[in-house]
């Protein structure tokens, strides 16, 4: 007898220890994480933690330019071949976590303020191919990609650097008028190189030669002595190139402010602010 309750002791004992809490994790294992039942696997997350301004949407500002002596090459004369004006853009930057450069989508208005004037190209007959050419509400509608480099000199600020590609649509018009009395001397001077019907131009046209060429619109020949002012050849869709080099600064969390200087089918410079998440 006594060796079976010796036999049951035994027994009650093996099962009441296997009762017991499992030991602890041993040193390089994985720890139950809290709240999971005892036993049950940890899921882990191994994706990749986010970086801190992946993503950024701004605004920006630009001052656009062109000057008659960058168009100097291909006009023999001008006089209102340049332009100054503004142009305002919307930005979304994808930062790629680990590189260093922005992937940047942007979508442009620019107003294209060009003056009017004459305009002879270049090798051209200035007694029969200079023209009274005037721009009426014309402005580019564009978006482009760009790739833009970056070096962070501190946690405040940075170099970018790079271009990219893109296109865009150019409404309003540009009309043109074949002007009378014209020479190599002369093409320039509106006073005295000018369409017939308008008599000598000082300045911007008055209500009264505006309506002189007005009236010479709706067929027939443009020449020196018959003007009929009529659509330039203005193309309605053109590419975009874009370089840029400028600084970005971070003055608070979340906010980041560039200034730019570069090249957009046209000189230009600005600034920008950017919300970061």
């Amino acid at each position: 007898m006594r060796g079976l309750f010796a036999v049951a002791a035994l027994l009650l004992a093996t099962a009441n220890a296997s009762a017991q809490p499992a030991d602890p994790t041993p040193p390089g294992g994985i720890a139950d994480e809290p709240g999971t039942p005892p036993g049950k696997p940890v899921k882990l997350d191994a994706s990749p933690p986010t970086e801190y301004g992946t993503h950024q949407l701004g605004v920006r500002a630009r001052y656009i330019f062109v000057t008659k002596a960058m168009l100097s090459p291909y006009f023999d004369a001008n006089t209102g071949t340049q332009m100054n004006s503004w142009s305002v853009g919307l930005e979304y930057v994808y930062r790629k976590p680990g590189k260093h450069y922005d992937i940047v989508t942007s979508l442009d208005f620019s107003w294209l303020n060009v003056d009017d004037g004459n305009y002879l190209g270049s090798g051209h007959d200035p007694s029969l191919d200079t023209h009274y050419t005037q721009f009426k509400n014309l402005s580019f509608i564009s978006a482009d990609v760009s790739f833009i480099g970056w070096h962070k000199f501190t946690d405040w600020f940075e170099l970018r650097y790079g271009g990219g590609l893109g296109i865009g649509y150019v409404p309003g018009d540009v009309l043109i008028t074949t002007n009378a009395g014209c020479t190599a001397a002369n093409a320039r001077d509106t006073t005295t190189c000018h369409p017939t019907v308008t008599g000598p131009i000082n300045g911007p046209l008055t209500a009264q030669q505006e309506a002189a060429l007005k009236a010479t619109e709706g067929g027939g020949t443009d020449t020196a002595v018959t003007p009929h002012r009529h659509a330039g050849d203005k193309p309605p869709v053109m590419g975009v190139v874009n370089i840029l080099i400028g600084f970005r600064f971070y003055p608070v969390k979340h906010m980041a402010i560039t200034a730019d200087i570069g090249f957009r089918d046209a000189m230009f410079v600005g600034a920008g602010v950017h919300y970061l998440f």
